[in-house]
């Protein structure tokens, strides 16, 4: 087995962290009667419009990222 970076092993770890976070928010909030599916569909597009915004720096950051993976 290949060993790795640890830097990238506590990015993914945070990142799951961030995304099941998420998930327990609109899950209370759905639970609670607050409509979701709105307010979902707006944080969609704003990341969208981001992502769209910071191509070049998200890609160099990528880039970045399998340069830690795979080491050249």
């Amino acid at each position: 087995m290949r060993k790795v970076e640890r830097s990238l092993v506590e990015f993914v770890g945070s990142l799951i962290q961030a995304v099941l976070e998420a998930f327990v928010v609109i899950a209370a909030l759905s639970k609670v009667g607050v409509q979701t599916i709105s307010s979902i569909s707006i944080h969609g597009a704003a990341g969208l419009d981001i992502s769209l915004a910071f191509e070049g720096t998200l890609s160099n950051f990528m880039s970045g990222m399998l340069n830690i993976v795979f080491k050249p």
